[in-house]
Parts: C-alpha cells; sequence; structure tokens
C-alpha cells in the first residue's frame, strides 16, 4: 500500500491523525523533560500511569462509564503521573536519597500497584475489560473519531498554555536562580507546577497510542534529535514537534504495510531512525560534522 492510499482510507487517516496530535504536544513538552535533565521522568510517568488507568477502569465501570475511553485513560494517567512525579520531588527534598533512586522507587511502587489491578480487573466481572492489558503497549489502530477529538482538545491546551507562558518557562529552563530573583517564589513555584503538569499532560496523551511502556520515546525522542539540529527553544519545541508527527504518520504507515505490525513499536523504531540520523548528520552536533572539525584542526 503506497502511503497516499494509506491517506486515503478513512479508519488509517483517523489513525494518522491520533498519532499526529500525540506525537506535536508530546514532542514539544519533552523539550522541557530533555532540557531539565529529566528525561527518564517520563519512564516514571509512562509506568507509573499503569496504576492510574487501571484504578480509573476500575472507578468508571463502578459507575457505569466505559473505562476504557480516552478520557478516562488520560484522567487516570494524569493523577497517578503527577502523583509519582511529587512523591519523587518529595523523597530527594526531604531525605539524603538521589533523584534517579527516588525515581526508581516510584516507578516501582506504582507499576507495581497497577499490575496488581490489572490483575484484579482480568479476573473480575467488569465490563469491557477484555483487552485492557493493550494498554501496555497501545494500540493506536483502536483510536476512534472521539478520541482524536478529545486528544486534539487537550493537545490544543496543552500546547497554547505553552505557547503563551513561553518566556517565563524559558527563564526556568536556562536561568532558574535569575527566575527566582526576577519572580517572587510563589509565582516560580506555580510556574513550575504548571509547567510540570502541562508535561505529564503531554505525556499520557500518547498511552493508547504507544503504550504506558513506551511512551518515554515519544516524549524524549524528538527532544533528542530536534536539540542535534538548534540552539533555540523555541525552535527545537517546533521541530520536536515535527519530528513528533512525521514519525507518528509514518509508524503508523508502515504497521500496515507491515501487514499488521503493531503501530505503537513500529512509531518508536522510526523515531529511533530519526534520533540516529540527527546524531550523525546534524550541522553542529552530529558526528560527521564534529569529526571534520577536528580533521580541520589536525590539518
Amino acid at each position: 500500500m503506497s502511503f497516499l492510499e494509506f491517506l486515503s482510507v478513512f479508519e488509517y487517516r483517523r489513525t494518522a491523525i491520533g498519532a499526529v496530535i500525540i506525537g506535536i504536544a508530546a514532542g514539544m513538552l519533552g523539550c522541557h523533560l530533555y532540557l531539565r535533565r529529566q528525561s527518564m521522568l517520563a519512564d516514571v510517568v509512562g509506568h507509573s500511569s499503569v496504576a492510574g488507568v487501571m484504578g480509573a477502569f476500575i472507578g468508571a465501570s463502578m459507575l457505569s462509564v466505559d473505562g476504557r475511553s480516552i478520557l478516562v485513560i488520560v484522567i487516570g494517567a494524569l493523577v497517578s503521573g503527577l502523583l509519582a512525579v511529587g512523591l519523587t520531588d518529595w523523597v530527594a527534598r526531604v531525605s539524603r536519597v538521589r533523584d534517579d533512586a527516588a525515581m526508581a522507587a516510584s516507578l516501582a511502587l506504582f507499576y507495581g500497584g497497577g499490575m496488581i489491578l490489572l490483575h484484579i480487573i482480568q479476573h473480575s466481572t467488569l465490563p469491557n475489560r477484555g483487552g485492557i492489558d493493550e494498554l501496555m503497549f497501545g494500540k493506536v489502530s483502536t483510536l476512534t473519531a472521539a478520541d482524536n477529538a478529545t486528544l486534539g482538545v487537550i493537545a490544543f491546551i496543552v500546547v497554547l498554555a505553552t505557547v503563551v507562558l513561553h518566556r517565563p518557562f524559558h527563564t526556568m529552563l536556562f536561568d532558574p536562580v535569575m527566575a527566582k530573583l526576577v519572580m517572587s517564589p510563589r509565582r516560580a513555584t506555580v510556574l513550575s507546577i504548571i509547567q510540570m503538569v502541562l508535561i505529564v499532560c503531554a505525556v499520557v496523551l500518547g498511552i493508547k497510542s504507544v503504550g504506558l511502556i513506551l511512551i518515554i520515546a515519544f516524549a524524549i525522542f524528538p527532544s533528542a534529535a530536534a536539540r542535534q539540529w538548534t540552539r533555540s527553544l523555541g525552535a527545537m519545541m517546533a521541530l520536536a514537534a515535527l519530528f513528533g508527527a512525521v514519525a507518528g504518520v509514518l509508524g503508523s504507515w508502515l504497521s500496515v504495510v507491515g501487514q499488521g505490525m503493531p503501530a505503537g513499536p513500529v512509531i518508536v523504531l522510526v523515531l529511533t531512525a530519526i534520533v540516529l540520523v540527527s546524531f550523525i548528520a546534524a550541522p553542529r552536533r552530529g558526528l560527521v560534522a564534529r569529526m571534520l572539525r577536528k580533521s580541520v584542526v589536525r590539518s
């Protein structure tokens, strides 16, 4: 199937649109995690979301609501993701435990609890429990038009808020000391919380497409690739959004061409290829450019 034929089919086009929406939001906000040197926090959010998603499924099912709807999934993942991030920050602040160890503790706690809830769901009589384990690795082909509409609204709010708050976020990322001097401590704290909420929200949008396990790729790979091509935060975010969107479309298409290959892992492989090309061919930071500069200096 050619790429144009893929886009001409409504079901495939719907899948591609959902992947593009997720790629743009996760790519843009992933830049903030990358520049904060907290890339693994996306992994914490992804794994900790297991508990939130499963808990939200149980709560929604008891209220006769479809527990597998994208809104329920995002809300559950957002709550548990923020709790995990908050726990990580609290443990690192009040103890001598390093940030990476605190992340590992939060990840293990929420992921383990989520797996227990998944086991309970699979052995229960709750409706629509079949296929709930697919969220672990994602299935972008299950996105519906309603899902895309919900994702589009949330992504628009996240991107808009990020653009509006671009200047203070920029200062906080590159000069946190200056940010605390320019802003009041309360405002700096509020903006930091808003920034983290937006990041977590953008990350959990990709749960249904690439899954809870592989979501770190959608959040970090586009920003890591974009960083090789530019020094500007604005350009980096735009380029990361483009990379995320391109990977979403190409990965969805290649999964169809591959006769039923899971789209989530294929999207991750496309993102990996983009990162490798960027690391090698970027004009300033790429491996080829560095080797050429070294050869010129030696000569």
